[in-house]
């Protein structure tokens, strides 16, 4: 599917979805573990969603990696979900120990888990025979990346891969695959063409996610939202995602435009 990405007016959306996702499905966001200053929190004591990120664990020793560690416990404690985004940032991170060390621990308290091919070979070890350069996708090799993952980790319930091809600077195809153990789901692709600003765009992903699998029926939906999400995040300058749900559906249904709405 072809989306052709409108330049979006400066104006704020009305409903963001990210803070759309937090009212509706009383989404617990993680904390800036950058403040070392700061013991890590975990929100009110209710059956709720904890989004733990790879950075947050490694931006500095030692207190954020325990502290993480620490918030996922009691995410686990008060019954929360726990999903953990794998983004592996190379200058972010400086904990002193490898990544891997650090985020495999903190795997076993996580339900959930999110990132791309090279996400998961740099912060949990996991080789793969991936080849997203070639131009050409293997969706079986994903499968099998995602399966050897879910291996490794008991606890772990699903993981989602986000793919992204390059074909120039300001051409992109996009989509993502969630293996729940029961069952591999591929979401549609999307060709992705004058890109505003990509960045963000996995952040989008994951809001979406984790907002699909709060409110929508079945995987297949989260996932086909979370992938609409974060395509059109290469409509919005920055890194924060200003797609209203409806917006989101709106490209799900099939709708090409990928006009936001403002």
């Amino acid at each position: 599917m072809a989306v052709l990405l409108k330049r979006p007016r400066p104006q704020v959306a009305r409903t963001p979805l990210a803070r759309d996702a937090q009212h509706r499905s009383r989404i617990l966001l993680s904390l800036d573990l950058q403040d070392a200053g700061e013991p890590a929190r975990i929100g009110e004591p209710h059956p709720g969603h904890r989004l733990q990120r790879a950075i947050q664990a490694g931006v500095g020793p030692p207190r954020p990696a325990g502290q993480a560690i620490e918030a996922v416990r009691t995410a686990r404690r008060q019954g929360a979900t726990v999903s953990c985004d794998l983004n592996f940032r190379k200058k972010l991170w400086r904990y002193g120990k490898p990544a891997p060390e650090v985020m495999r621990e903190l795997m076993d308290y996580v339900d959930i888990t999110v990132g791309n091919e090279e996400d998961v070979q740099k912060s949990l070890e996991i080789e793969t025979d991936v080849d997203v350069e070639s131009g050409s996708i293997d969706i079986e090799r994903f499968k099998s990346l995602t399966g050897d993952v879910l291996n490794q980790f008991d606890s772990l319930k699903k993981i989602a891969v986000t793919i992204r091809t390059s074909l120039s600077a300001d051409v992109n195809l996009w989509q993502a695959v969630l293996n729940n153990r029961h069952e591999f789901i591929v979401s549609r692709e999307y060709e992705i063409r004058d890109i505003v600003d990509r960045v963000g765009s996995g952040d989008a992903f994951c809001a979406g996610l984790i907002y699909g699998l709060s409110i929508l029926e079945d995987d297949r939906k989260a996932l086909e939202f979370a992938t609409a999400s974060g395509c059109l995040k290469h409509s919005v300058h920055g890194d924060f995602p200003l797609a209203t749900v409806d917006e989101v559906m709106s490209l799900v249904r099939g709708s090409g435009s990928g006009r936001i709405q403002r």
